[in-house]
């Protein structure tokens, strides 16, 4: 299995946005926010066997797969329909239905996410709903948090596998000036959250081998990357800080160069 990435977001504002009982500070529309992941949503409650979030596309809408992230929830079911109504087809028997899905921890952030393929969608509507048995997980808030909702119409797999692959996490910060020759670092979530910084090296292929490598360098921020590796927590919304550079050694013969990612927090 190849990488995945793809920066088809389908972006949906917030009038087309539903969810009952959100917070007015962490509002819903902020799970649209792919740039700014601590910016997350919160309901003001955890109640289970009921809708978290449904999102109205205005027409019906193919999508390849969604990505949940920083949820403070270990189950979630997504479901598609063209009629918005309790009704069957309609919400009472949709025509796309998951099940329950299991989110799980990527460890090296410590933060619940979940990329998943969506087979065969193509509606208008589509919801998110918390399945009986749900827990909170990573905070004691008693409210359900989710920092992005990312649906995509097309995704790209890389056949080419990389020939080292490295992840590292950081306490994500930024410099400000204060005088003319002092700085200071401001934590960007105040010491509680990592950031998680990615390494993509795809070593020496032919030239033939690299046209999707093209592809992935014209794609723009933000930008999903999921590493397709049976973890689907392992995945993050995130910009490069390198771009491929193919360095031509031989006839038909390149090296490539480490292309760097980072987590949009």
């Amino acid at each position: 299995m190849g990488i995945i990435v793809s920066d088809d977001i389908v972006r949906v504002a917030d009038a087309e946005i539903t969810g009952n009982n959100w917070s007015t500070i962490y509002e819903k529309k902020f799970v649209m926010d792919h740039t700014n992941l601590f910016r997350s949503g919160r309901k003001l409650d955890n109640n289970t066997g009921e809708r978290l979030l449904k999102f109205d596309f205005g027409a019906a809408q193919s999508l390849a797969a969604i990505v949940l992230a920083y949820c403070n929830f270990d189950k979630i079911q997504i479901r598609g329909t063209d009629t918005d109504a309790e009704a069957d087809p309609g919400w009472n028997n949709p025509e796309y239905d998951s099940g329950a899905l299991d989110l799980s921890e990527w460890g090296l952030i410590g933060r619940y996410n979940l990329y998943k393929t969506l087979t065969a969608f193509n509606y208008r509507y589509l919801d998110l709903y918390v399945p009986a048995g749900t827990s909170e997980v990573t905070t004691s808030i008693s409210v359900w948090q989710v920092g992005m909702v990312v649906p995509l119409e097309t995704i790209t797999e890389l056949s080419q596998s990389v020939t080292e692959y490295s992840r590292s996490a950081r306490l994500p910060f930024e410099e400000i000036q204060l005088t003319r020759t002092r700085k200071d670092m401001v934590y960007l979530a105040g010491e509680r959250e990592f950031q998680a910084l990615v390494d993509l090296d795809f070593g020496n292929r032919d030239t033939a081998d690299e046209s999707e490598l093209f592809t992935f360098n014209r794609m723009l921020s933000p930008l999903v990357f999921y590493r397709n590796n049976s973890d689907d927590s392992e995945v993050m919304v995130c910009k490069k800080l390198t771009y491929y550079k193919g360095t031509v050694f031989a006839p038909g013969a390149v090296r490539g160069n480490l292309i760097q990612l980072e987590e949009n927090v």
